[in-house]
């Protein structure tokens, strides 16, 4: 016998607390796997971004170094993450700020020692030549070293700070 105010044909189906709960935590449980790996791809891309702008700046800089025929200085503010050159007569400016989250750590040239604070200069040459240097770039745990070659401007990703020494003392 059906009951007073339900009909046979318009039962209603739906679903019990136990079956949602049982589903959110499905999807509880895939988001917690997923996260990681999410926040990793995320880092790496900003990572990656910011070895580009790195590198595209220490290319502007010599190539403008070279098209007119004029010394500037690559300066690196470490404290808010932004590389500037000017020349003085040209009234011209490069500058690039990196990625959040993504820290110069620190900067060391052929003739300088590390600095890991305040501001580092790398001089460019109307030549279109820097003095070989290398940068060390930070997100959260990973760590990159980039090191320019002072002549040619080729960039070799580094590992370690011991492998990044090595090459800057036997070039001094």
């Amino acid at each position: 016998m059906v009951g007073a105010f339900e009909s046979s044909n318009t039962r209603r189906r739906a679903f019990t607390l136990l079956e949602l709960l049982v589903v959110l935590t499905l999807v509880a449980l895939i988001a917690a796997i997923a996260a990681p790996r999410l926040a990793g791809t995320f880092s790496q891309s900003r990572m990656e971004t910011a070895i580009a702008q790195v590198v595209t700046f220490d290319r502007q800089v010599r190539s403008i170094a070279l098209k007119q025929n004029r010394d500037t200085t690559l300066n690196f503010d470490l404290a808010s993450d932004r590389l500037t050159a000017s020349w003085e007569r040209a009234e011209m400016e490069v500058s690039a700020k990196l990625p959040t989250s993504v820290h110069i750590e620190s900067v060391v040239s052929r003739r300088d020692r590390q600095r890991s604070r305040g501001r580092a200069e790398i001089r460019a040459y109307g030549d279109g030549t820097t003095d070989g240097y290398a940068v060390q770039l930070v997100i959260g745990q990973r760590r990159q070293w980039l090191f320019f070659a002072g002549l040619t401007g080729q960039v070799t990703r580094l590992e370690s700070t011991r492998e990044t020494e090595a090459i800057l003392d036997a070039i001094r």
